[in-house]
């Protein structure tokens, strides 16, 4: 019988230290490139970067404004279908939502930080400009049709004026000539104009999508947080 408490026991590395933590970090590295870089990690981020961005946008002053029947904002800018509007607009922007992980670098012995980078919404917002629902056209009671870019206005225009012989006006009682079913008309008036009211008025680098993706951000860093936890 062999008594272990007495064997000698003697451990030899059979490689340098600095190529043993050299061994190690390209394991780590190779890990994470497999695991950050999964299609299901990527998606996983995307649906919750994409429910973050959606519930933020849905908060926002403006779109409250244009769903509510009473809404300032749905009565001024005369927009009929308004829930319907600004859901189709939501859904397009948070659709845009991507995202994607980059691979981490291999810096000599230590592993460059990864970069999640998370696209939505484009600055210019051609991805919704041009969409039926971004405009209506508007036609008067001699039959002259006029097109109302609602959701430029509402988005780039700031306070500038932008019908320069009409202004607001609220008749009593709800005139069925108002296209949202309220007492709010355009009504031609001399020396007035009418713009988006102040307290919605955006512009390009300033409005209730940029507001949404800013109030956003470290809600969706928690996601990926999250996420990226809970693979390792």
């Amino acid at each position: 019988m062999v008594n272990v408490a007495t064997m000698p026991i003697r451990l030899q590395m059979v490689t340098t230290p600095d190529s043993f933590a050299d061994k190690v970090v390209r394991a780590m590295h190779a890990e994470l490139v497999r695991k950050l870089g999964s299609r299901a990690f990527q998606q996983s981020v995307q649906r919750g970067a994409r429910g973050v961005l959606e519930a933020s946008l849905k908060s926002q002053p403006e779109y409250l404004s244009m769903i509510f029947q009473d809404g300032e904002l749905r009565k001024e800018l005369g927009v009929a279908d308004s829930q319907s509007a600004m859901d189709s607009l939501v859904r397009v922007w948070v659709r845009s939502v991507q995202v994607r992980a980059h691979t981490p670098r291999m810096i000599g012995p230590r592993i460059a930080g990864t970069i999640i980078s998370i696209r939505a919404i484009q600055a210019n917002y051609e991805d919704v400009l041009g969409r039926a629902f971004a405009s209506y056209t508007s036609v008067n009671r001699r039959g002259e049709e006029t097109h109302v870019p609602w959701l430029d206005w509402l988005l780039t225009k700031g306070v500038e004026i932008m019908v320069q012989t009409h202004a607001i006006n609220h008749p009593e009682p709800p005139t069925a000539r108002s296209r949202t079913h309220t007492n709010t008309i355009m009504k031609k008036t001399k020396g007035q104009g009418w713009g988006v009211p102040t307290d919605f008025a955006g512009v390009a680098d300033n409005n209730f999508a940029t507001r949404a993706i800013k109030e956003s951000i470290e809600e969706i860093k928690n996601v990926i947080r999250a996420e990226t936890q809970r693979r390792f």
